[in-house]
C-alpha cells in the first residue's frame, strides 16, 4: 500500500494511469526547470494544451505566456477539459484579463463556445466570492458580445 500526501498526490491525480509515458518523462522534466524555462519548453515542444500544464506551478507572467499562445486555438476554448487545465493553476481575474485581449480575434461561434464552455467550468469549482464574481463578469461580457439572435444566447450560457 502507498500512502501519498499533499502535492504528490495532487501529481499523480493529473498524471493518472491514463497518461503516456512520454508525457509522465515531461512533466517530471518541467518540475526540474524554472517557470519561465519550463513555458518555453511547452510553447516549443506542444501544439495543443498538453495535460501535464497542471503538473507544477507557474509564474503569472509565464501563465499569461502559455494562454496567449493556446488561446488562439479553438482547441483551448472549445474544450472545457483544457480551460480547467489553466484555471486550476491560474486565478479566473488573471484569466479573465488576458481573455480580454484576445476577444477580438475571435468569431461569434468561438465566444459563444467559449462562455460555454467557460459557464460549466467555473460551475463546477469552489472559488472565492470575489473570484466567482470575476468568473460571471467574464461570462456575462462575453455573452453581451454577442448578437441579440444569437445562438448561444440562450438563458443556458
Amino acid at each position: 500500500m502507498i500512502v501519498l500526501c499533499g502535492n504528490m498526490r495532487k501529481i499523480l491525480e493529473v498524471l493518472g494511469p491514463s497518461m503516456r509515458e512520454e508525457d509522465r518523462q515531461d512533466a517530471k522534466q518541467l518540475r526540474q526547470m524554472s517557470s519561465e524555462e519550463a513555458a518555453s519548453w511547452i510553447i516549443a515542444n506542444y501544439e495543443t494544451v498538453p495535460r501535464i500544464l497542471s503538473c507544477r506551478s507557474w509564474g503569472i507572467s509565464d501563465q499569461n505566456k502559455l494562454l496567449r499562445h493556446f488561446f488562439p486555438s479553438r482547441f483551448l476554448f472549445g474544450n472545457p477539459d483544457h480551460l480547467r487545465l489553466f484555471l486550476k493553476f491560474m486565478s479566473v481575474r488573471h484569466f479573465s484579463s488576458e481573455v480580454d485581449h484576445h476577444l477580438d480575434k475571435l468569431g461569434e461561434g468561438e465566444v459563444g463556445l467559449l462562455a460555454y464552455n467557460l459557464r460549466i467550468v467555473l460551475s463546477e469549482t469552489h472559488r472565492s466570492e470575489n473570484e466567482t464574481r470575476a468568473g460571471e463578469r467574464l461570462v456575462s461580457s462575453l455573452v453581451a458580445r454577442l448578437p441579440s439572435n444569437s445562438r448561444f444566447r440562450r438563458d443556458e450560457v
